[in-house]
């Protein structure tokens, strides 16, 4: 979904999906109802569906936001797509390859995910998915030691979000991120990817520890095979 003066900038983001793709360290609190993270989770009861059909793509651009709201384009964009199979043990995955075109603060990087489709949610390698079906639980819960600690939830649902690509119907899965470490800015913070059915990742909103803003991926253009 950045270690202040600690370490070069490092950032928070929800880091499941790449193409659904789709934005830390903070003082521990106590976390209710930690749930088990299956590799073969339940069918979803709702409708929401992520693609990754070989061919499709997703191109983003990247914004900077101030404390006081205030929208900055940064320059650099992101292209990613679908680029066939690969079997890792019994599973088929889906290669989903992000290429970020170079610009302030950013390199050109080519990292590659690995996402597969078990009964209707989208499951990596290591087991992890999103349950966008439920919208009361915590979902996950992701512990940094010495920089910070994260619960994720499934929030906002059926929200209207409007981005260069269009206005979508979303859902969003919100991360409260708490710092283990003293920072000038206020704790928690939040992150966001919002994930619209049958698109994947329209928006990601994630930050820096050593900034007071946060940086804005939306979706600008998107084929889906």
């Amino acid at each position: 979904m950045f270690r202040t003066s600690l370490a070069p900038k490092r950032l928070v983001s929800s880091g499941i999906f790449v193409a659904l793709a789709i934005t830390l360290a903070f003082t521990s609190c106590k976390k209710e109802d930690e749930p088990e993270i299956p590799n073969n989770p339940p069918a979803p009861a709702t409708a929401y569906s992520f693609p990754l059909t070989d061919g499709s793509y997703w191109i983003y651009q990247h914004e900077q936001t101030d404390s006081a709201g205030n929208i900055t384009q940064v320059g650099t964009t992101d292209s990613v797509y679908v680029d066939g199979d690969t079997t890792v043990g019994a599973n088929t995955y889906k290669k989903i390859r992000t290429y970020r075109a170079p610009g302030p603060g950013y390199l050109a990087l080519w990292p590659l995910q690995l996402l597969r489709d078990s009964a209707g949610f989208i499951v990596d390698v290591n087991g992890e998915f999103i349950e966008h079906t439920n919208h009361t639980d915590t979902l996950l819960h992701k512990d940094e030691p010495g920089f910070y600690n994260s619960w994720y939830f499934m929030r906002h649902i059926d929200s209207l979000v409007t981005v260069p690509a269009g206005t979508f119907t979303t859902i969003d899965y919100e991360g409260h991120v708490y710092a283990s470490i003293s920072t000038p800015y206020p704790s928690p913070r939040y992150i966001h990817q919002f994930l619209a059915d049958g698109i994947g990742t329209v928006m990601e909103v994630k930050y820096y520890f050593s900034q007071s803003g946060y940086i804005q991926r939306r979706l600008i253009s998107y084929h889906i095979q």
